[in-house]
C-alpha cells in the first residue's frame, strides 16, 4: 500500500511539473508567434542593424533578484526556466522583442515616477496578443479592465473598444499603475492590484500582513510575475544598445464617421475586402460603426479616403433595411430622433434611478447587475460623465427589478451603518502620525498591529487614500479595553 501511495505521489508531482513546463513553453511559443504580428509594419531590413551588431552581456553568475525601480523581485525556478527559453529565441526574434520593449517605453505614460521595467508588463501579461482577455475581464495587450480605463479616458462603447488599441491602452494602463502606486507605495502591490482589483489585494494585505504578497496570489497572477521577472532578467543580459525608432505605419487613409454605418455597407460600396477593413479597424468589436453618439475614426486602404467622402450618402443609405431594421416600441416605429440602440423584450420592465453623489457608471452597473455599455446605450450617455440629480433609465427582467431595489436599499443602510460605526468615545488617542514620503495607508497600518488601513482612513475622515499628503497629520486610535 505504501509503495502504491509513493508511486501515486510521484505521478502527481510529475503531472504538476509537466503541466507547469508546458504552460511556460506555451507562453514563449505564443510570444514567438505574436512577435511576427506585432512587428508586421516593420520589414526585416529594419532589424538588420540589430542582428548584425547584437549585444549580449552574460552574467558571470545567475542573480537571485531583479529590480523594478528600487524593489527586489526574487527569480523563481519558473522565472529562470522562462528566461532560459527566451535565450533560445532566434536572433531576429530577439531583435523584435527588443523593439517591443522600446515601443512600450515610447507610447506609454512615463513621467519619471514609473520605472522602465513596467514597459515589459504587457509582454508578460498577454505575450503581445492584442485579443487577449484575462480572467478578470481585462482586454488587449495590457489586460486593461474597463472601469479603471474609464477613469482616465473613453474606453469605448458597445461596438467599440479602445483597449484593443495598443497606444491607447499603453498610456491608460501606465497612468492607472502610477495612480495605484500613489496608494500602495510598492510595485508588487500596485501591479497585483492592476491585474486583479484593489479590493482583492486589500483583503490579501489585511489578512497576510506580509511584505511579499506574490505567493498569496492566484496561480495565473503568479505566472505573470514569473514572466515579468524573466523578461527583466533577460533584458539585463540583452540590453537595448541599438538606435531604434518606431516602425512606420502602413500607408492608410483616415476618415471620420458621424453616422451609424455597417462594415458591409463600406466594403460593398467601395469594393474593399471586409477582412481587410476589420484588420485595419480591430478596435471595433462588432460590424457596426456608431458615430452618432461619438465621432469615430476609421481606417481605409490608401487611396480610398476621397472616394469614401464622395460616396458617403450612398454608403449610409445602402441596404439600410437589412443592416438597421426598424424596431417597434409599443407598436410604434422608432424614428431617427427617438432611435433606441438596444430595446429589451416584453419580459423587461423599466427602472428609473436618480444619481446621487459618489455614484459612477461602474457602481450603478454593479448595483443593478447590468453592463456599463448598456447604461450608456439606454441613456445616450457619451463617455462616463454623470452628475448627481441626473435621472437615468435601466431595464431588468420582470421580478428582478424588485430584487435590485432591495439590494440598493440594503447597501444604503449598510453604507449608513458603516459611516456611523466610529465613535471616538469608545477609543483612546495613541499618537499623531505625520505622513512621510512613500507612505500609503497600508504601509502606515503595518506600524500599528491593532489597526487596519481602512480604520486609519476612517478615523481621519479620508475616503480617498490617494489624497494622503506628505506632512499630513493622522490620528491613531486604539479601542478602549
Amino acid at each position: 500500500m505504501q509503495r502504491f501511495l509513493l508511486i501515486l505521489l510521484n505521478f502527481s508531482l510529475l503531472t504538476i511539473l509537466t503541466s507547469q513546463n508546458k504552460a511556460q513553453i506555451s507562453c514563449v511559443n505564443d510570444l514567438k508567434k505574436n512577435l511576427k504580428i506585432f512587428c508586421k509594419d516593420c520589414n526585416e531590413e529594419y532589424f538588420s542593424s540589430c542582428t548584425e551588431n547584437y549585444y549580449h552581456k552574460k552574467n558571470s553568475s545567475p542573480p537571485a533578484y531583479v529590480y523594478v525601480g528600487n524593489e527586489k523581485f526574487a527569480i523563481s525556478s519558473q522565472a529562470a526556466k522562462i528566461k532560459s527559453d527566451l535565450d533560445k529565441l532566434r536572433l531576429s526574434e530577439k531583435c523584435k522583442l527588443k523593439y517591443c520593449y522600446f515601443y512600450f517605453t515610447k507610447v506609454s505614460f512615463f513621467d519619471g515616477s514609473i520605472p522602465k521595467e513596467i514597459a515589459l508588463l504587457p509582454i508578460a501579461i498577454s505575450g503581445l496578443d492584442n485579443n487577449f482577455i484575462t480572467n478578470y475581464k481585462g482586454v488587449g495587450v495590457w489586460g486593461l479592465q474597463y472601469i479603471p480605463a474609464a477613469k482616465f479616458d473613453f474606453p469605448g462603447d458597445i461596438n467599440f473598444d479602445n483597449r484593443l488599441n495598443p497606444q491607447f491602452s499603453s498610456k491608460t494602463a501606465t497612468r492607472y499603475l502610477a495612480h495605484l502606486y500613489t496608494i500602495y507605495g510598492r510595485w508588487n502591490y500596485s501591479i497585483a492590484a492592476y491585474l486583479t482589483s484593489p479590493i482583492y489585494i486589500n483583503k490579501i494585505i489585511d489578512s497576510t500582513r506580509d511584505e511579499d504578497i506574490i505567493s498569496a496570489l492566484q496561480e495565473d497572477i503568479i505566472h505573470i510575475f514569473d514572466r515579468l521577472v524573466a523578461l527583466i532578467y533577460w533584458f539585463e543580459e540583452n540590453p537595448i544598445t541599438e538606435s531604434f525608432s518606431l516602425c512606420p505605419e502602413k500607408s492608410i487613409d483616415t476618415v471620420r464617421i458621424v453616422d451609424k454605418i455597417h462594415f458591409e455597407q463600406i466594403a460593398t460600396v467601395l469594393n474593399i475586402d471586409i477582412a481587410e477593413l476589420k484588420n485595419l479597424n480591430n478596435v471595433f468589436t462588432s460590424e457596426i460603426i456608431d458615430g452618432k453618439r461619438r465621432e469615430k475614426i476609421f481606417f481605409l486602404p490608401a487611396g480610398y479616403g476621397q472616394k469614401f467622402y464622395e460616396l458617403y450618402d450612398t454608403i449610409c443609405s445602402y441596404n439600410t433595411e437589412k443592416y438597421f431594421p426598424k424596431v417597434l416600441v409599443n407598436g410604434t416605429d422608432t424614428s431617427k430622433d427617438t432611435e433606441i440602440y438596444k430595446v429589451p423584450g416584453p419580459e423587461y420592465e423599466k427602472i428609473s434611478y436618480k444619481i446621487v453623489s459618489g455614484d459612477n457608471l461602474g457602481s450603478i452597473a454593479q448595483k443593478f447587475g447590468v453592463k456599463i455599455s448598456e447604461i450608456q446605450e439606454w441613456n445616450n450617455i457619451d463617455g462616463t460623465k454623470i452628475y448627481a440629480g441626473q435621472e437615468i433609465v435601466l431595464w431588468k427582467k420582470k421580478g428582478e427589478a424588485n430584487q435590485a431595489d432591495n439590494k440598493i436599499t440594503n447597501n444604503e443602510v449598510k453604507s449608513r451603518t458603516n459611516t456611523q460605526k466610529f465613535d471616538p468615545s469608545q477609543y483612546e488617542l495613541v499618537e499623531t502620525y505625520e505622513v512621510k514620503k512613500g507612505d500609503s495607508a497600508y504601509k502606515i497600518a503595518k506600524k500599528y498591529s491593532w489597526a487596519t488601513a481602512d480604520e486609519i482612513l476612517e478615523w481621519n475622515g479620508i475616503s480617498d487614500p490617494s489624497k494622503l499628503q506628505i506632512g499630513q497629520k493622522l490620528k491613531i486610535y486604539r479601542k478602549k479595553q
